[in-house]
């Protein structure tokens, strides 16, 4: 009986676990996802939408090879620098208006980001 209850609740726990993980997308999907966000919120015209999908699946890629990094510090600081380098060429694409628009939704992601890696490394321990 006991073991019937450790399995039902070792089920339910990786259940739980894996409903709450966050999908893992392609860069081509991600690239995809952000030309549809930029035209329903910016409104781009499809030549922006054609530039803005190749600069975010350039970025996006390099942004893959940063997150397989091995260490963290590293890994940061190229992450920083590709996200700036891709809010430059988003910059030039855009109007001021769009972009402005497109900065508070990068500063957004970024916080949001920034505070879910804080919140997995509360429970670690300083070596």
């Amino acid at each position: 009986m006991r073991s019937l209850f450790a399995l039902i609740i070792t089920s339910l726990s990786l259940g739980a676990a894996t409903t709450f993980a966050q999908p893992v997308y392609s860069p081509e999907k991600r690239a995809k996802l952000e030309v549809q966000w930029l035209q329903d919120s910016l409104g781009i015209t499809p030549q922006q939408a054609t530039k803005a999908g190749s600069i975010s699946l350039t970025y996006n890629r390099q942004m893959d090879k940063a997150a397989d990094m091995k260490e963290a510090a590293a890994k940061k600081s190229r992450q920083k620098v590709i996200r700036q380098k891709k809010n430059i060429a988003m910059k030039a694409l855009l109007t001021d208006e769009q972009y402005q628009h497109y900065a508070l939704r990068a500063l957004q992601q970024q916080l949001l980001e920034d505070q879910r890696a804080q919140n997995r490394n509360k429970g670690r321990k300083p070596l």
